[in-house]
């Protein structure tokens, strides 16, 4: 789809047609104060609220990982969504635990 380039005239006339978006005139720039100045409860709350999801307990570690091209294989042939199950390694055995083996595709 291609989009129709306006001219600055033809933007300026849209914005004063407009009647929900006045343009602020000078007087209103000059008393405008910053939205942390207004709200600041509100603005501490966002603040607080920035970072997305929970820390977690026991965060996962990036790590980066060679394997022989033939073991990417195998785990690809699996199909879509290979990268989820392929290292869910056991976390070693408590001592009153037995051994909870290898997932299937590393068992062959």
């Amino acid at each position: 789809m291609t989009r129709k380039h306006l001219t600055e005239d033809q933007i300026q006339r849209m914005i004063a047609s407009d009647p929900d978006a006045p343009e602020a005139t000078d007087e209103q720039l000059a008393q405008a104060k910053p939205f942390d100045e207004v709200f600041p409860a509100l603005a501490e709350a966002m603040r607080k609220n920035a970072g997305g999801r929970p820390k977690s307990e026991n965060p996962k570690i990036a790590v980066s990982l060679r394997l022989d091209q033939e073991i990417v294989a195998r785990f690809k042939a699996s199909g879509p969504g290979w990268q989820t199950p392929a290292f869910p390694c056991p976390k070693p055995p408590r001592a009153d635990q037995t051994p909870a083996g290898l997932p299937p595709v590393l068992r062959s």
